[in-house]
């Protein structure tokens, strides 16, 4: 029975009249038995046509819209069976999934299956049964279609080809069924996606860079339910998890699907699930085949194709009788974009591509396009700096040197690409001794030299290469001072291959007993000296006993020796270098250690790997340090108590906490790493009881002191303490 609606609305009342009933119920009903139950679907056809089964060749099903407007897509497809001649032929089933609403208007029996929403129908959930409309079966909506799939499978003997087709709602149905559904159709199944407004993606990825070629992936935010089943792979309904994920991802993969949407086509829902896909149906199909293409790879072309047709918005009538609309359903006509898909060529040419640094390179594009444009042209500069560009001319400064590989990747509309690398067509200058690259030899590079030897700084490997200007292949104290050197003149060029120098000297320390003093002085001599320009050494020692504070270098300084010192675990290392020979004579150097409460029995710091120059070995040496009546500081001083200063670190001032257990005279004071008074916090008379001082970090002139560690004592009589303390400024 079919009953027409009369148009007797206005427009506002028409579209939501059409969207609570449908205008026509099928005038076929295809049947299935489940459960001993009569299922009932019903759709149109147009097999009135066909007296014998055997002249069919061609099935196509159609899947209509949220309207559900099944006869309409019979109509559409009728017209495209006429304009390509194939009439004959073709047979079309539009099968029609009915809503409750439908089911009250039009008053059907309970053999007729319906569903509770179009969201349920087109995502393969079961049907619905309510208290006015039972039902006594429940049958998802994508068994519905493979029951009707196999029945005209095996009914037409002559069959070649069966397309499954749906646009807008009934789009969404067929990208979810393709990667659902078991049935292998005898290879004869094919699928036509259409503008749909969502779609299902095999990962949880969508873009994060607002769907801009390339598409930046990654787990998008403030969704929490993107990637649940209909728009993902998360809590799938019962059909879908027959399937395991991977059986679904491989299913999808090997079908043969095409995907038609308009150009115009600038509409689509705006909740959130189907917002990170795309802003627009148009956009999201777009990204949807980038999808596809970074989690199957360009492989996936092979079976899958897209289409954008030109002057169509959201028209299923415009769609599927489209040139491209033609030939994916019936491989009649010509389409390009799904027959002949070429992918983007890249090319470059590079101008201006040698010589000193900054080096401005001109590089002209010169790349492509295949079926699609391209729209986006990412260059990879070859020292990790990369521009997305649709310059024809694109200049870029290299300002440091080295040879550089420079590639070009050119990405189409829908995300097909191509990549060109050109080895090492840059070619930039080294101005060797320039390790910052900031075009300058100068004290700064060979201080550069001489922390990444004492491991304070880590250069790159063109670093090394640009600052080993003795030619021996490593970075050595002797390469800073030949920098050095150049700076004053004496060495004209760099690289500089010094032969024939003659070096020599030796270094020593001395054996000391240590009294109650928390730092420690350990002096290292330099004697004997021959054209020392550089030096390494490095030291060991036991943490247990004593810790490394600080170094002075004065005499060093004043002979114009740059210095680097790095201290880790128990390891200091101390580089030197200079631009003018010291020869003759002595020199030394004082090293600070703290000594602490387990420094009862004697101690070594051992010297070692000490190197003059380029290479010359010097033998290491020894320092014993032996602690004089095993004390420092008093463990149970008799006249005062002194408690760890608060906070610790401190950043601006701290507090010392102290009780006396009698009246006396105190002295309390701050000294630095070398042990000088810098402020005296209070030196008088005090009585017994608990005092406490704050020190506001800064020198008896008034001068805020710089960072580091510093020491407050307190004494009385011939008993004191010493205690450490760290300002952070």
């Amino acid at each position: 029975m079919v009953r027409r609606i009369k148009f007797i609305l206005n427009l506002f009342l028409i579209i939501s009249y059409l969207i609570s009933q449908v205008e026509e119920v099928g005038d076929s009903i295809f049947t299935i038995i489940e459960e001993g139950h009569v299922v009932n679907l019903p759709y149109f056809s147009n097999e009135s046509n066909f007296d014998n089964v055997d002249s069919v060749t061609r099935i196509i099903v159609v899947i209509h819209g949220q309207n559900r407007n099944a006869n309409d897509y019979l109509q559409y497809i009728q017209n495209a069976t006429e304009n390509v001649s194939l009439t004959s032929e073709t047979l079309i089933f539009s099968p029609q999934f009915l809503i409750s609403q439908d089911i009250d208007y039009w008053n059907l029996d309970s053999s007729v299956i319906f569903w509770s929403g179009t969201t349920q129908w087109t995502g393969g959930d079961l049907s619905g049964s309510t208290n006015q409309n039972p039902r006594p079966y429940s049958l998802s909506s994508f068994s519905v279609i493979d029951s009707m799939i196999q029945s005209l499978i095996t009914n037409y003997n002559n069959l070649e080809d069966l397309v499954l087709i749906g646009n807008s709602a009934g789009g969404q149905f067929v990208n979810r069924y393709l990667g659902g559904t078991t049935l292998n159709g005898q290879g004869k199944v094919r699928y036509v996606v259409c503008a749909p407004s969502h779609y299902l993606y095999f990962n949880e990825k969508r873009s994060l860079n607002n769907f801009e070629t390339p598409i930046v992936w990654g787990e998008p935010e403030g969704c929490s339910e993107y990637n649940n089943y209909r728009y993902g792979l998360e809590n799938l309904n019962d059909y879908m998890s027959q399937s395991s994920l991977d059986s679904i991802r491989s299913r999808y993969f090997r079908k043969k699907v095409d995907y038609l949407v308009g150009e115009l086509d600038y509409g689509g829902t705006t909740y959130c699930e189907s917002s990170v896909q795309g802003q627009t149906r148009v956009q999201r199909a777009l990204v949807y085949y980038q999808h596809l293409l970074d989690f199957f790879s360009q492989s996936i072309t092979s079976n899958h194709k897209i289409s954008l047709i030109n002057g169509v918005s959201h028209s299923a009538d415009g769609l599927f009788n489209s040139n491209c609309g033609l030939y994916s359903i019936f491989y009649s006509g010509s389409c390009n974009q799904l027959s002949n898909l070429v992918f983007p060529t890249a090319g470059f040419e590079v101008y201006n591509n040698s010589g000193d640094y900054p080096l401005e390179v001109s590089f002209v594009n010169e790349s492509n396009s295949g079926t699609h444009p391209i729209v986006s042209n990412v260059w990879d500069f070859g020292n990790e700096n990369s521009l997305n560009s649709n310059s024809l001319i694109e200049n870029y400064v290299y300002s440091q040197p080295g040879e550089y590989s420079v590639r070009l990747t050119s990405y189409d509309i829908i995300g097909l690409s191509d990549s060109i690398e050109i080895a090492s067509i840059i070619q930039v200058d080294t101005v060797f001794g320039d390790l910052n690259w900031d075009t300058n030899v100068n004290n700064e590079d060979a201080s550069l030299v001489l922390k990444h030897i004492v491991k304070t700084d880590t250069l790159k490997d063109l670093q090394i290469k640009t600052g080993d200007v003795d030619g021996l292949d490593t970075l050595s104290t002797y390469d800073a001072s030949l920098i050095l050197q150049h700076l004053e003149g004496s060495v004209e060029q760099l690289p500089y291959n010094e032969t024939g120098l003659i070096s020599g000297g030796y270094f020593f320390s001395e054996n000391q007993n240590i009294g109650d003093e928390e730092i420690i002085t350990v002096p290292v001599y330099l004697d004997s000296l021959v054209n020392l320009y550089s030096f390494v050494l490095k030291a060991n020692y036991n943490l247990a006993h004593i810790s490394f504070g600080s170094g002075y270098f004065a005499a060093l300084i004043d002979l114009g020796f740059i210095l680097e010192i790095n201290s880790f675990q128990d390891t200091i290392i101390i580089a030197g270098s200079t631009a003018s020979p010291i020869s003759g004579g002595s020199l030394f150097f004082d090293l600070y250690f703290l000594s602490t409460d387990d420094f009862v029995e004697e101690t070594t710091i051992s010297f070692f790997e000490v190197i003059l120059n380029k290479n010359h070995v010097v033998e290491g040496f020894n320092s014993v340090l032996t602690p004089v009546l095993n004390i420092k500081n008093s463990l149970n001083p008799k006249h005062f108590l002194i408690s760890q200063n608060y906070p610790n670190p401190f950043n601006s001032q701290t507090s010392i906490t102290y009780r006396l257990k009698e009246n006396d005279f105190i002295n309390i004071y701050v000294s630095d790493i070398m042990g000088r008074q810098i402020k005296s916090l209070f030196a008088g008379n005090q009585q017994e009881g608990r005092y406490e001082l704050m020190w506001d970090s800064k020198n008896s002139l008034g001068k805020k002191v710089s960072g580091g560690v510093y020491y407050y004592t307190i004494k009385i009589n011939n008993e004191k303490i010493v205690k450490k303390m760290t300002f952070v400024p």
